[in-house]
C-alpha cells in the first residue's frame, strides 16, 4: 500500500479506512468510484475469507465518503483538451497515413481501425487487443464476429463493451457517401488484404507480422502523422477523439438533428444504449443515412 503497510484479506477496518483516504486525498478518485472498489473489495473478502463485511457501513469509512461528496461541487474542475475528430480530420489522417512509407498491411489495418471507430463512435478498446504480442480471443474483436452482407453492410459483434462486458454488442456499419472514408470499403479492404482473415480466430486488426494494433500503439501513430494540426498539451488528439466524433459534429449544428439521434447512434449513456439496441436494422440504417447527409454536409 501506499503507506508501506501490508494489506491481507480479510483486511482490518484500520487498513480499509487508509485505503479510502487514500483514493479521496492522493488519487483524487470520486467518491462513486472508492464506492465501487470497496464494493469489489468487500466481495473479494467474502470469496477468500467468508467473511460477509460491507466496508461503507463503518462509520468513519461513511463519513470521509460524505465528506467528499459535499466538497466535491467546490473542488476545481478538470478541463480535457482533447480535440474531436472531424470528417476533414479524418480525411487528412487517411492522406498521411496513405503516403507514409509504412508497409502497406500497416496502412490498411490502422485506416480501418480509425473509420470505424469514427462512425460507430466505439471505444478504441473495444475493438483493439490489449496487447501487441498477446490477446484473449474471447473477449478480442476477431473475424468469426463480421458478417459482410452483398449490400456493403457490416454487422459487428464486439464480444466485449464497458456496457456489457460479459454479453457484448451488435454494432452496425454502412457504406459512406464519401468512398475515400468509407468505413465498410475499409474494412472490406482489410478483410480482402489481410493474410490472417481466413482465419476465424484472428483478431481483426492484426498486422502481417503476426502482432495486433494495440491502442496505445495507435496513440503513438496519431501523435506522429497529426501533431501540427492537434497540439499535446493544447488540444490533445487520441484514439478517444474518434468516440466523440460524430455526437460533437452534429451537436454543434441544432436543428439539424435530434439530441436521441446522438445518443441513439452512439450510445451515449446507458438508457441511449439500450434504446439503440431495440432498433431493427433498417431503422438503424436511415438513421445512419441521416446522420451521414449532416456530417456531409457541416464539414464542406
Amino acid at each position: 500500500m501506499y503507506s508501506g503497510s501490508e494489506c491481507k484479506l480479510p483486511p482490518s477496518i484500520e487498513n480499509v479506512r487508509a485505503f479510502v483516504i487514500w483514493c479521496l486525498a492522493v488519487e483524487k478518485l470520486k467518491p462513486d468510484t472508492v464506492k465501487s472498489y470497496l464494493t469489489g473489495l468487500s466481495m473479494a473478502n467474502t470469496l477468500s475469507s467468508n467473511v460477509n463485511q460491507n466496508f461503507m457501513s463503518d462509520k468513519i469509512v461513511a463519513m470521509c465518503l460524505t465528506g467528499a461528496e459535499n466538497i466535491s461541487p467546490y473542488m476545481p474542475k478538470k478541463f480535457s483538451n482533447r480535440r474531436s475528430v472531424s470528417l476533414d480530420g479524418l480525411k487528412v489522417l487517411g492522406h498521411r497515413i496513405a503516403s507514409s512509407n509504412w508497409e502497406e498491411d500497416s496502412k490498411i489495418v490502422i485506416w480501418a481501425a480509425c473509420t470505424m471507430a469514427f462512425f460507430t463512435c466505439s471505444r478504441m478498446g473495444e475493438l483493439l487487443a490489449d496487447s501487441a504480442s498477446y490477446t484473449d480471443k474471447i473477449t478480442t474483436l476477431c473475424w468469426k464476429n463480421v458478417k459482410f452482407y452483398d449490400s456493403g453492410d457490416i454487422l459487428v459483434f464486439l464480444p466485449s463493451t464497458k456496457m456489457s462486458k460479459t454479453k457484448g454488442d451488435f454494432i452496425d456499419i454502412f457504406p459512406f457517401p464519401d468512398k475515400l472514408c468509407c468505413p465498410s470499403k475499409a474494412l472490406a479492404d482489410l478483410y480482402d488484404f489481410s493474410v490472417h482473415a481466413k482465419n476465424p480466430d484472428s483478431p481483426v486488426f492484426r498486422f502481417k507480422s503476426g502482432k495486433y494494433l494495440t491502442t496505445s500503439s495507435l496513440n503513438e501513430v496519431l501523435k506522429e502523422l497529426m501533431s501540427d494540426i492537434y497540439v499535446p498539451g493544447k488540444d490533445d488528439f487520441s484514439c478517444h477523439s474518434f468516440r466523440s466524433a460524430i455526437p460533437t459534429i452534429i451537436a454543434n449544428y441544432a436543428g439539424r438533428s435530434d439530441i436521441s439521434d446522438i445518443k441513439e447512434w452512439g450510445h451515449w449513456v446507458s438508457n441511449s444504449y439500450k434504446l439503440y439496441t431495440k432498433l431493427d436494422k433498417d431503422k438503424r440504417k436511415a438513421l445512419f443515412s441521416k446522420l451521414s447527409k449532416i456530417i456531409m454536409s457541416v464539414d464542406q
